[in-house]
């Protein structure tokens, strides 16, 4: 940049009014200081290198954060020790004023960001800046959204391949415990196991509450009883916020885990740590899924076209 001098000469503004100007500059993220050289523009100004990664609601005593989100902030840290600028903010779906939310949307309002990825469906914040900001935006839920390019896991393949597993290990005696959706629409599961000629006991195929991971504690230990008459060859826990609730009831019911009965757990990779236990990890590599929507917004902020929403799909621990 020019000196102070000269910006004062070129707009006829006061040396307090530049050095306000330059320091703001600075506080954007747009120019740096390196002494007596001078002040410069950054190499990637924020308006076309940061992306916001947008969770709705904030991890804390107040907020349980589900494992999905808390794998997708370990792959944002990842990526950004890597050189990609990717900053995390909480937006409380209530719109409630927070230091986070507030800083978001200021940077959606002065078009400081490249674009805005979403952990969770975007329009909780129809009527703000950070959605009718004209940024480019990727969605990592589910939900289809007009203005936002969906990329996400694709659960059907984690049932699938959750299912040849227990074909190949050679289950007879199946159980599953998910989310509550999973009574809501048991079809997917108990039309894999009939395919793959596994019989599926439909009091086996069990919903679990995601507020209160305990139940899942409770559901593990009935399946384990011993006045149960029989317990599961093989279980699947088809969301990991309740590999370790589901692992502490079948301890407390004395199970031998990885001999008496075989334990799948759905996971988000990059794996936080677990329990000690002999058991096969199947999910999702979420750092592949938030590169490939940097890669989205980078796409559309350069006119290229853009890459076909990605359908992730599970893979084992080891990558196969």
């Amino acid at each position: 940049m020019p000196i102070r001098a000269e910006l004062q000469r070129n707009f006829a503004a006061s040396c307090i009014t530049v050095q306000r100007v330059v320091d703001r500059l600075a506080r954007d993220g747009l120019v740096e200081a390196r002494g007596p050289l001078g002040t410069f523009v950054v190499d990637r100004p924020p308006h076309l290198h940061r992306i916001a990664l947008v969770f709705p609601n904030a991890s804390g005593p107040a907020n349980r954060w589900n494992s999905y989100y808390a794998a997708l902030s370990r792959a944002a840290e990842d990526l950004r020790r890597d050189g990609l600028l990717i900053d995390q903010f909480c937006a409380e779906p209530a719109r409630q004023s927070t230091p986070d939310f507030d800083q978001l949307q200021n940077l959606c309002r002065d078009g400081l960001l490249a674009g805005l990825i979403f952990a969770s469906p975007p329009e909780q914040w129809t009527g703000t800046p950070v959605s009718d900001a004209p940024l480019p935006r990727v969605s990592l839920s589910a939900c289809q959204h007009p203005d936002a390019i969906v990329s996400h896991p694709d659960q059907d393949s984690f049932i699938t391949h959750a299912v040849a597993h227990l074909a190949q290990i050679g289950s007879r005696r199946p159980a599953v415990i998910a989310g509550t959706q999973v009574t809501e629409h048991p079809n997917r599961w108990t039309q894999c196991f009939a395919e793959a000629g596994i019989p599926l006991r439909p009091q086996w195929l069990l919903g679990a509450d995601l507020e209160h991971p305990s139940s899942a504690t409770r559901l593990a230990r009935l399946l384990a009883a011993p006045w149960s008459g029989e317990r599961p060859d093989a279980l699947v826990i088809a969301d990991d916020n309740f590999e370790d609730p589901v692992l502490a009831g079948l301890m407390a019911e004395g199970v031998r885990v990885g001999s008496e009965m075989q334990i799948l757990a759905h996971a988000n990779f990059p794996l936080q740590s677990r329990l000690a236990a002999p058991v096969v990890r199947l999910g999702f590599a979420v750092t592949s899924l938030l590169r490939h929507a940097v890669d989205e917004i980078m796409a559309m902020r350069s006119g290229r076209p853009c890459a076909p929403s990605l359908l992730l799909q599970a893979t084992f621990a080891d990558g196969s």
